[in-house]
């Protein structure tokens, strides 16, 4: 047997909860996807715990059709790992087989429950004591900063800040949430942009040698999002609308700059100019 040592915090505001699985930290915002019914009602939750939930088509499953599913979950999500074993959420009227219940116990799993049948994705979750299940998003940290907001799915079609202990480390870096995949499962996506996009002005690239890389990258993706690749004129189009020559880059590149501008000025070189007045009793030497 394998035995697996979890480290796990929970730390819950009133909108979101953040936890740690030994070194990898988690975002779980307050947007209830489900409430599960258990068929053993002994079992009460005292504070938010993260779960596996699996839901099988097989009336007994089999350590075949269980070490499949996990491989998949665990080869295709970036979320899902086994530190969500400890518990485990099983969906339906299935019934685990011994070597397949050999086979959780070997991976971590302490603790196996059974719930009425839901529309849940198979992967992880964070379980409430109302018996509520939220979401779970892996934390990345952006230090390239590469991303100016990161966001979560919010209710009809919305999308939600990630804010509080989630939001940024020491060092002002944004933490990217990730959300877990479902493609592992039969089902495919629905509600996902069916082009990959690409300037034209930024592609392919100057430097030729990371080509390969995008290239593949690029092929993927869309593969993965079943989607096609087209590239597009962004300085065609904006000519276009607004009846001009220059081209888009000139105008964006003038806001990046006004808007930095402002916001530097705004929430650097104001205070620090109030604070030199109050201490030195003048202005700066601007």
């Amino acid at each position: 047997m394998r035995l697996i040592s979890i480290f796990c915090w929970v730390i819950t505001t009133s909108a979101s909860s953040v936890f740690q699985l030994n070194t990898t930290s988690y975002h779980s915002p307050d947007l209830v996807e489900a409430t599960l019914h258990f068929t053993d009602e002994s079992w009460a939750i005292a504070e938010p715990t993260p779960i596996t939930y699996l839901s099988l088509p097989e009336t007994n499953i089999t350590i075949e059709a269980l070490k499949s599913t996990i491989s998949r979950i665990l080869s295709h999500d970036d979320v899902f790992s086994e530190s969500f074993l400890p518990i485990l959420v099983l969906g339906g009227s299935s019934i685990l087989s011994h070597d397949a219940e050999a086979y959780l116990n070997s991976l971590g799993c302490l603790t196996i429950h059974t719930a009425y049948s839901s529309d849940l994705m198979p992967g992880p979750y964070l379980i409430h004591p109302a018996d509520t299940i939220t979401k779970v998003y892996r934390l990345y940290w952006d230090h390239n900063f590469a991303f100016v907001e990161s966001v979560t799915e919010g209710p009809n079609g919305t999308y939600l800040p990630v804010t509080g202990l989630a939001s940024t480390d020491v060092y002002s870096t944004l933490s990217i949430a990730a959300v877990h995949k479902k493609r592992f499962t039969s089902k495919a996506y629905t509600g996902y942009p069916k082009r990959v996009v690409l300037p034209e002005e930024l592609w392919p690239t100057i430097n030729e040698t990371s080509m390969p890389l995008y290239n593949a990258f690029i092929t993927k993706l869309a593969t993965f999002l079943d989607a096609n690749v087209e590239t597009i004129n962004d300085n065609a189009g904006f000519n276009a609308y607004s009846k001009t020559t220059e081209g888009l880059a000139s105008y964006i590149g003038l806001t990046y700059s006004n808007i930095t501008n402002y916001n530097q000025y705004r929430l650097l070189g104001q205070p620090f100019q109030q604070g030199y007045i109050a201490k030195f009793g003048r202005a700066p030497y601007w």
